[in-house]
């Protein structure tokens, strides 16, 4: 057998960075393979699973919180990270610490060298090995991409959890609500239940239709959604519960963590009123209409897609009419309709180019300036310099306009670490 050197943090994180290269698998058993090879490890504990368009995360967040507050070790997972790539591995809530990544990378590259894992299964199969290791009592989990064929759908989770739908990754999981639903929905199993937020009729009939061939009970939070008043709801019995994260849709996702809990009370757990109501109260969520400065007043949100962008504009006029905006996302996104959706609140719109590679390039931002430009009536720009000429000028500022950082996770990424400190 040959004898692997044992890598430090930085060349750990190179090797990982280098499964890049190894794009998206579609098919489980690598995955599968790899886990049986340290011992099944996502069979010891229990876990509650989440897939949909938006607000995946924030649903992890609120669930993992209330458990954790209910005296239970918890771990989860997201997907992608903001900056670090052990934000994806948390226990407790804490990110998983730069000792145990490279302790469990290193191990597990000499157990699984002969599978060539891409870049999320590898991390997958790190969280549910490092899970097991910890003694975990639950483990929250977020899909990457879709739900059928992503490297998470090995769990046997008591609790499943579709967001809500909207297109996205259409090359992968179609190009329909109903197909990219066909795709998300195959994460729920018999012997377990399931929450919704989707409110399309078509779609609630598909999932409905679904969870009855498989006899997995199935509720809507609009059936039990009681009242909403700004950061105030009531739901499933419980009132005047107020929500930590700002947006009619995180009182949406805060539901779908609170029936989720509810539910598995019902089965038997302990999960007291207080535990979800200082859970939902208390989660916390980065870059999600998070305000970084008061003067001048910076707020970054990573709305990512249509969907998204249209959420964050609903809750963004809440505090201002206009905004100093700077956007970006990736190449497969609807960049200039969602441009053109932040347009209605823009003084100032600029466009700002990413390291990332699956970013627009320069000519392409150009492209999409010279079509917003004719579009509208307000200044369009490029930001030559990128995200630390965005430093420069927030921090220059002469404007009272508030300044608002949205599009890509990526994007929200690359600014935060200029104005908070990790971890």
């Amino acid at each position: 057998m040959k004898i692997l050197s044992i890598l430090s943090y930085q060349e750990c994180l190179d090797e990982l960075n280098s499964f890049e290269g190894r794009g998206v698998n579609r098919e489980l058993t690598r995955v599968e393979n790899a886990l049986e090879k340290l011992g099944n490890p996502h069979h010891h504990f229990k876990s509650i699973h989440i897939a949909g368009t938006n607000g995946k995360g924030s649903t992890v967040a609120f669930i993992a919180q209330i458990l954790k507050l209910s005296g239970y070790i918890t771990g989860f997972t997201i997907s992608p990270h903001l900056s670090c790539v052990r934000e994806r591995i948390r226990l407790n809530n804490q990110w998983m610490n730069e000792e145990d990544f490279v302790f469990f990378h290193n191990h597990m590259r000499k157990i699984l060298s002969d599978i060539p894992l891409t870049y999320f299964e590898w991390i997958i199969v790190m969280a549910f090995f490092y899970f097991y290791q910890k003694k975990i009592d639950w483990a929250v989990v977020e899909t990457g991409l879709g739900g059928r064929w992503d490297a998470t759908n090995v769990l046997r989770p008591m609790a499943g959890v579709i967001t809500q739908i909207g297109l996205e990754h259409q090359d992968y999981l179609g190009n329909s609500l109903e197909e990219i639903l066909t795709e998300k929905m195959q994460i729920l199993k018999p012997n377990q239940f399931a929450w919704t937020a989707i409110t399309q009729e078509g779609l609630l009939e598909m999932l409905w239709q679904y969870c009855f061939e498989r006899s997995i009970p199935f509720y809507v939070i609009d059936d039990y959604l009681e009242e909403e008043k700004k950061d105030r709801f009531s739901f499933f019995g419980l009132e005047n519960l107020k929500c930590s994260l700002k947006g009619r849709h995180q009182i949406r996702n805060a539901c779908l963590a609170i029936g989720v809990c509810l539910t598995l009370r019902d089965d038997g757990f302990i999960i007291p009123d207080e535990a979800i109501t200082q859970g939902i109260a208390s989660t916390k969520w980065p870059g999600r209409f998070e305000q970084l400065l008061g003067q001048p007043r910076l707020i970054v949100d990573a709305a990512h897609n249509l969907d998204g962008i249209r959420s964050l504009v609903d809750e963004a006029k809440k505090t201002s009419d206009t905004f100093d905006i700077y956007f970006s996302a990736l190449k497969d996104r609807p960049f200039l309709k969602m441009a053109l959706e932040l347009a209605d609140m823009a003084e100032r719109l600029t466009l700002v180019p990413l390291s990332n590679g699956r970013a627009p390039s320069l000519l392409e931002l150009q492209n999409y300036q010279a079509e917003l430009s004719r579009l509208l009536k307000i200044e369009v720009r490029i930001l030559e310099g990128g995200v630390s000429k965005l430093k420069e000028e927030v921090l220059s500022a002469a404007s009272t306009t508030p300044i608002l950082v949205t599009g890509s996770i990526y994007f929200i990424g690359e600014v935060r670490p200029y104005f908070v400190k990790e971890e």
